[in-house]
């Protein structure tokens, strides 16, 4: 128990130092340091226990308030510690059935796909509090926008109307936050499971990715988020928030479809590579593509039909 204290307290001092280097780095290293500022909280979770991620939350946030401000620890606390204590402790949760052996017993784990659920709610939240502490209306955030091109001298092409740019920017603006937290999450949760797996202190086996699938409810939610994002104002972009992870999530589903689908296939290492390079040079078709994937396989359960292949 001491040890998972310390190890809580010192990944904790680590993550907290990382958010800080993110905050007041140059470019480089801001993009560094944010993506990897969860990852210590995560590693700690799945290889010494929820508690002890916990314990890396509250110590990193307490870290943050010292050496710069409460408000900067508050952010930490609602867009790091927290999320990634509770997807630790969630990966942890399992159940046991008993078989036909009645000697032995059936461990189920939390499936992955329910977590990655869980990330769409948390960051539609947290991209909905960015806007809302940001501006108070969208008229307010598109002046914002438009002051900000002025103070740092960005310098659009003459075609581009100022004012449309703006009202752009301010459609964005919830739904890119939100993907871009997903992203971060995603990414450090599956380095972060790597690292424990291969350091042998995960607690959990390491669960088969590309056979992932997320809730059946979710395509009503996104049907209920896309109607959403029809509306005017606030409730619009803050719904625009929540269709922008929804979409990241099935964007998750359909790579996990391309990696299952290709696994007996000679060329697999080839398609990969075009369907990574297609997606960094054709983004947002590529994406959206892939996305559609991952939304349409309930109708056309593309990786039960290559198993029978």
């Amino acid at each position: 128990m001491k040890n998972n204290i310390l190890t809580g307290l010192t990944s904790g001092f680590v993550s907290a130092i990382m958010f800080i280097s993110a905050a007041q780095g140059h470019v480089l290293g801001v993009l560094f340091f944010t993506f990897l500022a969860p990852l210590p909280i995560i590693i700690t979770g799945l290889g010494w226990g929820w508690i002890s991620s916990a314990i890396s939350a509250m110590t990193a946030a307490s870290t943050i308030a010292i050496l710069v401000n409460p408000l900067a620890a508050t952010h930490h606390i609602l867009g790091v510690g927290l999320p990634m204590a509770i997807c630790s402790y969630m990966l942890m949760l399992s159940r046991e059935y008993p078989t036909d052996n009645h000697n032995d017993v059936l461990t189920e784990w939390y499936p992955p796909g329910r977590v990655l659920s869980l990330l769409t709610l948390i960051a539609g939240l947290l991209a909905a509090v960015s806007l809302l502490s940001f501006a108070g209306t969208e008229r307010e955030l598109q002046t914002i926008i438009l002051e900000r091109i002025d103070t740092f001298g960005l310098e659009l092409p003459n075609e581009i109307d100022p004012n449309n740019f703006a009202v752009f920017v301010s459609k964005s603006f919830t739904p890119a936050l939100a993907i871009f937290w997903m992203t971060v999450a995603c990414l450090n949760l599956w380095l972060g499971g790597l690292i424990t797996d291969v350091s042998g202190r995960l607690r959990r086996p390491w669960p088969d990715l590309t056979n992932m699938t997320i809730p059946r409810e979710t395509p009503l939610i996104m049907i209920v988020s896309i109607g959403g994002s029809l509306l005017g104002g606030y409730p619009g972009l803050i719904a625009l928030g929540f269709t922008g992870a929804i979409f990241f999530a099935y964007f998750i589903i359909g790579l996990a479809i391309i990696h299952n689908v290709t696994r007996q296939l000679s060329a697999r290492i080839v398609i990969l590579i075009i369907v990574y390079t297609a997606l960094f040079l054709l983004h947002p078709y590529s994406s959206f593509v892939v996305s559609l994937l991952g939304i349409t396989e309930p109708l056309l359960p593309i990786r039960r039909r290559f198993k029978k292949i």
